[in-house]
Formats: C-alpha cells, sequence, structure tokens
C-alpha cells in the first residue's frame, strides 16, 4: 500500500511540475513593421542632390519593398528623371534599410546611422545615402 501510495504522489507531483513548466506565457510575436512602410510613395520636396545633378528633378518616387521575409527590413528604390534640352536622364539607387519602432514613427536606419523616419504613409528622409551624396526628402504614399 506504501508503495502505491508512493507512486501516486510521485505522479501528482510530476504532472504538477509540467503543468506550471508548460504554461510559460510566449513572447509576443515582433510588430511586421516593413509590411506599413511597403508600396509607391511620390517625392513631393528633395534636397541636397550632388553638385554635377540639376537641382530640379521632373519627378521623383521611391518604392518600397520587403526585404526577404524580414519584419524589420526594407528594400528602398529612390529615383528621379531629369529633362533638359540636351535630353532626359533617369537616376535610381537602391538599399536595404532597417527599421525601428520608435513611439508612432517608425525610424529608418543604414547600418548604424539613421537617415529618417515614417509616419502615416510619409517617409521623411535626411542624410539619405543615394550614390555618392547624402541626400533628404520627403515622400507620401
Amino acid at each position: 500500500m506504501k508503495a502505491i501510495y508512493k507512486s501516486l504522489i510521485v505522479s501528482i507531483f510530476t504532472i504538477a511540475c509540467v503543468s506550471v513548466v508548460s504554461c510559460k506565457k510566449s513572447d509576443p510575436a515582433p510588430p511586421d513593421l516593413a509590411d506599413k512602410l511597403v508600396g509607391s510613395y511620390k517625392v513631393t520636396a528633395i534636397g541636397n542632390l550632388p553638385n554635377n545633378l540639376p537641382a530640379a528633378p521632373t519627378a521623383a518616387s521611391v518604392n518600397v519593398v520587403r526585404a526577404g521575409s524580414a519584419l524589420d527590413q526594407v528594400q528602398i528604390t529612390a529615383a528621379y528623371s531629369i529633362t533638359s534640352t540636351a535630353g532626359g536622364q533617369a537616376i535610381s539607387d537602391s538599399k536595404t534599410i532597417t527599421l525601428q519602432q520608435a513611439g508612432d514613427n517608425i525610424d529608418l536606419y543604414d547600418g548604424t546611422a539613421k537617415v529618417g523616419n515614417w509616419n502615416n504613409n510619409t517617409i521623411f528622409a535626411s542624410d539619405y545615402p543615394f550614390l555618392t551624396a547624402k541626400i533628404s526628402f520627403v515622400a507620401t504614399k
């Protein structure tokens, strides 16, 4: 009878331990920051273009796509075109940008350098790496 009692106590203790361990709360899923930025944007302001290019593009856009399956990285392609009496020229550059939540904003990073932020379907970029220059722009979805 003692052996049955001991087996019952050990079984109850084992079940209780397994229940406590298996009830551990899981970490919440990280937010999908990339999903908020993905899309096409129209550039409404641009500055700090390289000296050898006109400062007044005839068209400018930003296209944002997810970088692989990452929730916190996007591929941003900034493009603009110019038209002059000598003809037209289209210029674009793509960068992988890392995203970080910052309150209501999403901050944009090129490596460790903050290059802008996103809020309410608008990208505000400053010191954004474009070709060999650091440009600024505002782009709205």
